[in-house]
C-alpha cells in the first residue's frame, strides 16, 4: 500500500511541465490531497468531480461501467484523470502544460500512480 501523499508528490516530481497533481473525491467534490497548483486548481478539481459524478450517474443508468480514465485538453493544459481501483469514487488528476509535456508519458505515469494508491 502506497502512502497517497508520498505517491502524488513523487508523481508531481516526475512529470514534465507539471502544474498540479490532485487526489479528488467525486462523491463529495473535495480535494483530498494536492501538490502544486493554486486556488484555480481547486476550482478545476471541484468542477471535474461534478462532471465525473454526472457522467458516472448516466453510465449507471445505461448499465455501463464507471469512468476509469479521462483526458481533458483545456487551453494550454492537459488534464489526465484515473480512478483508483480500490476507491471507486476517488480519482488522481495530473495537470500539465501541454507544450512542455508528453501526453503518453503523463497517461502512463498517472495510471501507474493511481494503481499504487490506497485511500
Amino acid at each position: 500500500m502506497a502512502n497517497y501523499s508520498e505517491q502524488i508528490t513523487a508523481l508531481h516530481r516526475s512529470l514534465d511541465g507539471v502544474i498540479a497533481v490532485m487526489l479528488l473525491d467525486a462523491e463529495t467534490g473535495f480535494t483530498l490531497a494536492q501538490v502544486g497548483g493554486d486556488e484555480q486548481s481547486e476550482v478545476v478539481g471541484a468542477g471535474i468531480t461534478q462532471f465525473t459524478s454526472l457522467f458516472n450517474a448516466t453510465m449507471e443508468k445505461l448499465n455501463y461501467p464507471h469512468l476509469e480514465e479521462n483526458t481533458f485538453t483545456i487551453g494550454d493544459q492537459l488534464q489526465v484523470m484515473y480512478r483508483l481501483a480500490k476507491s471507486p469514487s476517488v480519482y488522481l488528476l495530473s495537470i500539465v502544460d501541454r507544450r512542455r509535456s508528453n501526453l503518453g508519458a503523463v497517461r502512463v505515469q498517472t495510471k501507474q500512480a493511481a494503481a499504487a494508491i490506497e485511500v
